[in-house]
């Protein structure tokens, strides 16, 4: 199951920034992929494009788990349960936004189903219960690495 869960607002950089989460839920033994699957597997693939007040939705990616994909390679993805976060920036900061979203995924136990989600989430910027949620999930979002050096042949 998949579902759009909403987060507290943030202020970046002098601009309101709107946050939520794609949450996906698995039954136990069954995983989803990472925006680079691996060997194997299906990439997600989302659509934000019908929202309202929508000017750039961007999906993060918590750091991943690597798994067997049964065919002598390796799968990159998430099991059990992960929330995806979301930073939604609004076109319109004074206003809420509708956030719409189209969600194609893969659920595989032993064999993958393809699966679609659609939810529609209003975010006005408020207080949410599912703000620690999310805020942990973006915790767990790799962060680019700083260059330390070169090494000189």
């Amino acid at each position: 199951a998949a579902r759009l869960v909403a987060a507290n607002a943030r202020d970046e950089s002098g601009a309101r920034v709107l946050r939520a989460g794609v949450e996906i839920k698995l039954e136990p033994g069954w995983k989803t992929y990472w925006r680079y699957p691996g060997d194997s597997g299906v990439p997600p693939v989302f659509d934000f494009s019908a929202s309202d007040n929508v000017k750039e939705a961007t999906v993060l990616f918590p750091a991943p788990m690597r798994f067997p994909d049964g065919a002598g390679g390796f799968s990159i993805g998430y099991k059990g349960a992960v929330i995806l976060p979301v930073r939604v920036v609004p076109k319109d900061a004074k206003r809420p936004a509708t956030l719409r979203m189209k969600f194609d995924y893969a659920a595989c136990e032993k064999l993958c189903v393809p699966a679609k989600a659609n939810a529609e989430l209003v975010l006005g910027g408020g207080s949410s219960s599912q703000d620690a949620a999310v805020s942990a999930a973006e915790a767990r979002v790799p962060k680019p690495g700083k260059e330390i050096g070169r090494a000189h042949v």
